[in-house]
């Protein structure tokens, strides 16, 4: 019995949300989406009962990208979802997992497997927070109720997602959750009306208004305002080049000519993006480095911290309540994060904006082998709805020998682009993140897609008005 085989004998056992039996109004989809999203932000706000106190924060580096509020519902975030993700494609990237993407029941069988690891993955995350210390000292009976809580929490974040994925909802879930953390952290950035250790309120369009109308020169501090993590006019204008590039680079693209077999003398353009596998390269290499930074956390608490493990994972230790990594794998996933600390240690930024860049390469050629978006699967998928490059023959073979070239091309260039931007934007410290925008700009890209075409499904008069 293979693999996907034996999913089969167990997916009537592992919980799932039912697909709308049809096609789910666009409203009521808008709705589902926003109780999602309302249910996700109230859970961030509710803290773990029995938790006094708070140890210090194992991801507090990557927090925006993985969700969450420390000692929270959702003190884990995201996590484990992208995490348990990316295992099992890794696994049928790799041929370990003999996966078709063209077949139906394939893809289902590769869900079940994803949804089981990453319930596992929960119950593993949950226990290793809990008992490593991350959420203080506490007893065993309040370790217990802690893992518990997190563990369901968990798990319901992973059904709010599937009920988004199944067509009730907008999108994803996960892409949701990155948003709105993305969003509030830049809203908080610009607009946070609280003190900063300068004096000044913390939010830099704030202190950029209030030195002004105190006659005072605005500019004075714009690289640093005594304290790495207040934001700086340097970090806004950065974070808006960085946006507008992003932006540019989303709609980047090369048009194949094809016709249609059905429909004589209509030709178009097969449009392939620069961003031909979009954010999925750098959200689990956030998931790599996170799970890196875990690691090297429960390393440095245990036996393990004075054996070669920890001197390649890394040694981490508690500075303001925040696991700071010193040394290994977890030193060089953490950047320097700011001109000034970039400047002090160039060779970390510099290694790791390489590191990131070529990771989310290769994560990119992973990932297109197995979604479905090779030039194999992409030319299977043209024959079957009677589409063909002109002046060719229309065999799968063929289209798949023209269009290779192009798809591999910009999944090669795209992964290693999108790797650059996000490295250089986390070192810069780009409002939100390097990492943080990147995902954000194109989920918004996504989702306004995806509203466009609800809207003009609903009201096909909009084609006209629009000159299409």
């Amino acid at each position: 019995m293979g693999f996907l085989e034996a999913m089969e004998s167990i997916e009537p056992y592992v919980p799932q949300i039912e697909a709308p039996t049809r096609k789910v109004g666009f409203t009521t989809r808008l709705m589902w989406t926003g109780l999602v999203l309302a249910l996700y932000l109230v859970m961030g706000y509710i803290p773990l009962y029995g938790i006094a106190t708070q140890g210090a924060d194992p991801w507090a580096s990557y927090r925006i990208i993985i969700g969450g509020q420390q000692g929270s519902l959702l003190h884990l975030g995201i996590g484990p979802l992208v995490t348990g993700s990316l295992i099992v494609q890794l696994l049928a990237g790799s041929g370990l997992i003999r996966f078709d993407p063209g077949s139906e029941y394939d893809r289902r069988m590769l869900q079940v497997a994803t949804k089981l690891v990453t319930l596992l993955l929960i119950f593993f995350s949950a226990g290793s927070t809990v008992f490593s210390g991350s959420l203080g000292t506490l007893g065993l009976k309040a370790e217990m109720i802690a893992m518990t809580q997190l563990s369901i929490a968990s798990v319901l974040l992973l059904f709010l997602d599937e009920t988004l994925q199944k067509g009730w909802g907008l999108g994803s879930g996960i892409s949701l959750f990155i948003l709105a953390g993305v969003a509030k952290e830049i809203w908080l950035g610009c607009l946070n009306p609280f003190p900063a250790p300068d004096g000044y309120m913390w939010g830099v369009l704030l202190f950029f208004l209030q030195k002004s109308f105190s006659l005072q020169n605005p500019l004075s501090d714009f690289f640093y305002r005594r304290a790495p993590t207040v934001p700086t006019l340097f970090q806004l204008i950065v974070t808006i080049l960085f946006i507008l590039l992003l932006i540019y680079l989303e709609n980047v693209r090369i048009n194949i000519p094809i016709s249609h077999g059905r429909f004589r003398g209509f030709s178009r353009g097969f449009p392939i993006r620069l961003l031909y596998v979009s954010n999925i390269p750098v959200i689990l290499a956030a998931a790599i480095f996170s799970n890196i930074q875990l690691m090297a956390n429960v390393a440095s608490g245990t036996w393990l911290a004075e054996t070669p493990v920890a001197d390649f994972i890394g040694r981490v230790k508690v500075v303001n309540n925040t696991y700071v990594p010193v040394s290994g794998l977890a030193w060089l996933v953490n950047p320097p994060r700011g001109v000034t600390h970039a400047a002090a240690e160039p060779l970390h930024a510099l290694g790791y904006v390489v590191l990131l860049a070529f990771l989310s390469l290769g994560l990119s050629m992973v990932w297109l082998s197995v979604s479905g978006m090779d030039a194999k699967s992409v030319s299977s998928q043209l024959v079957d709805s009677d589409i063909f490059l002109r002046g060719f023959r229309s065999t799968p073979g063929v289209i798949e020998s023209k269009i290779a070239p192009y798809i591999n091309t910009v999944a090669l260039l795209g992964g290693l682009t999108i790797g650059l931007i996000a490295g250089v934007g986390d070192v810069l410290a780009v409002i939100g993140g390097g990492m943080g925008v990147l995902l954000a700009v194109d989920i918004i890209q996504q989702y306004y897609q995806l509203i466009m075409e609800e809207t003009i499904e609903t009201h096909p008069g909009l084609l006209r008005m629009l000159g299409k």
